[in-house]
């Protein structure tokens, strides 16, 4: 087996945002981790193999230049701001200059690299389908984790109070609980505020118990708490955006905070279509797990570094540190 490194974030070890790629790879190839703090401090040992796989992290140029003849495989997170070049033509510039192969979870980022000769895969990762007895209820339960980005007005017009009996309201650790001056929502909200993230069994609890699930963030990369609320067959509330739109892609699924749906419509939604979403859910499974022998394929085969055209590297890398530059300007200004 040939061996990879894999080169992840080091809030992602508990998280475990990115386990459920590296299982695969764990198959077919000797995967060492290799965890990199906000700074991205990556020591001599990355130099060491053949096959390295950045999953988020995109390695600063004056790595990346040392790495010219490695087999290098690249998946980039939409919800990733990318310093200093951003989601933009330079970026994939330097991509297709070293032969970086893309894995991509978001057609926002597909769309980029179509018809720039960049070796990509494009992804949808759906977790397998789970059973649950669903108790016949006439109202519904809500969750919704608070990560202070989607706020609670955001979403709940789009419910007739009377079709809801709860709302779990997750709290970020030791956050104060939200006052409502409409007492009958304050009736209906029942606040969690202790330590908690996807990956832990009082999550998935809470999941079950409810029929609705708020999609917390403004963008997402992957989105593995609406994927696994999905997985439940749970109704999806989320803001109209990659990459959530990507799942949300019809009124039976789920709906958008923008969307022209009465909330009768939505509550009929809900309840009616509980097994469709189940049926939607394995669908998209199996359409990922066909995918698995192609990732191996395309994660293990290495492009021949040809680009030996030393003056367009020379501007590639003046653009690079040009970008740097100009954004420190920018801080600085921004002080004055």
């Amino acid at each position: 087996m040939k061996k990879l490194l894999f080169v992840d974030h080091d809030y992602h070890k508990k998280t475990k945002s990115s386990d459920f790629f590296r299982k695969i790879l764990k198959k077919n190839f000797l995967l060492q981790d290799y965890w990199v703090d906000k700074k991205l401090n990556l020591d001599k040992k990355i130099y060491e193999y053949e096959n390295i796989f950045f999953w988020q992290i995109f390695p600063p140029l004056k790595i990346l230049r040392k790495l010219k003849n490695k087999n290098i495989t690249w998946a980039p997170m939409y919800d990733s701001p990318m310093y200093p070049t951003g989601y933009s033509w330079l970026l994939w510039i330097i991509v297709k200059f070293y032969n970086i192969k893309i894995i991509t979870f978001s057609k926002a980022i597909t769309n980029q690299i179509l018809n720039k000769k960049i070796r990509y895969i494009d992804l949808r990762y759906f977790e397998k389908s789970k059973k649950i007895s669903y108790k016949k209820n006439k109202k519904i339960k809500i969750l919704f984790w608070d990560r202070n980005e989607i706020k609670f007005k955001n979403w709940i017009d789009k419910f007739n109070l009377d079709h809801v009996e709860k709302i779990y309201y997750l709290k970020i650790e030791n956050s104060k609980s939200v006052k409502f001056k409409d007492k009958e929502i304050q009736k209906k909200v029942l606040y969690i505020n202790k330590k908690f993230s996807k990956n832990n069994n009082h999550f998935r609890n809470l999941i079950k118990k409810t029929d609705v699930f708020i999609c917390p963030r403004e963008k997402e990369g992957i989105g593995l708490a609406m994927i696994e609320a999905l997985s439940y067959g749970k109704y999806l509330i989320a803001k109209n955006d990659n990459t959530m739109s990507e799942y949300i892609n019809n009124k039976k699924v789920g709906s958008f905070f923008n969307a022209n749906l009465s909330r009768n419509d939505i509550f009929r939604n809900i309840k009616k279509y509980s097994n469709y979403r189940t049926r939607y859910n394995t669908n998209g499974h199996n359409k990922y797990l066909k995918k698995e022998k192609k990732i191996v394929s395309f994660v293990s085969q290495k492009q021949n570094y040809l680009n030996k055209n030393l003056m367009f590297e020379f501007i590639i890398i003046f653009m690079y540190y040009f970008k740097i530059a100009l954004r420190k300007v920018h801080l600085i200004l921004k002080r004055i």
